[in-house]
């Protein structure tokens, strides 16, 4: 595991770890790593970054649709931390996970795309509340 996603000094009971640099999150339990995930964050290049930061996770959703001005995608997984943004699948990625050049100008507005199997055990994992940390 990256050094950035590290959990080392963690006191939260939960902790999700995203890296946008390595397109990449970290599940912690105190200071223990106990789930590791490539993700896409938002393409930067088009203006609709990942925002940096720390959040909680808000809410717990299944099957629904994301909406915008532009789109309509249907979900199995949705877990919001901040406004718009939140973890979810995204079955119409055409590119890999984890891609650190292809994620800067294509598919994310801004939320981080878990692959399913992945969003699975994230969903299942996360409570409302669990910390979610946005490095560079």
């Amino acid at each position: 595991m990256a050094q950035v996603l590290n959990c080392e000094g963690n006191t939260d009971a939960r902790l999700i770890t995203v890296s946008l640099s390595e397109q990449s999150l970290a599940l912690c339990e105190h200071d223990n790593p106990v789930g590791y995930s490539p993700v896409t964050t938002g393409r930067v290049a088009l203006g609709d970054g990942t925002p940096l930061g720390t959040w909680h996770i808000n809410s717990r959703e299944t099957d629904r649709f994301l909406t915008g001005p532009d789109y309509r995608v249907f979900v199995n997984y949705w877990l919001p931390f901040v406004g718009d943004y939140g973890f979810h699948d995204s079955s119409w990625q055409d590119f890999a996970y984890g891609d650190t050049t292809a994620y800067k100008s294509r598919v994310s507005r801004g939320c981080i795309h878990v692959p399913r199997p992945e969003m699975d055990k994230l969903y299942q994992w996360v409570r409302i509340g669990t910390t979610v940390t946005i490095v560079p």
